[in-house]
């Protein structure tokens, strides 16, 4: 996918909250580091148990898709550390 002329990576991450993401989260944000652009979180709830690193040149998105909004109690990506 792409935004503009950057490209966007959908993260497929576990959005329930009951695992840790840290890891995999880390990963896709360092690849994309190569190329820059925007890694793009789905709602939901992001288990973090260890730090993540935003590198230069890339962006971290989340979501409040209105349309789901009662499935995640009017929240849209939300980070859990």
């Amino acid at each position: 996918m792409t935004l503009g002329r950057k490209a966007v990576t959908v993260a497929e991450l576990d959005n329930t909250g009951a695992t840790d993401v840290s890891e995999a989260l880390n990963a896709l944000l360092l690849a994309q580091a190569a190329t820059g652009g925007t890694v793009f979180l789905k709602p939901g709830f992001y288990r973090l148990d260890n730090p993540i690193t935003v590198p230069t040149g890339v962006e971290l998105l989340g979501s409040l898709d209105f349309g789901q909004a009662e499935l995640y109690n009017g929240v849209g990506s939300i980070l859990q550390i």
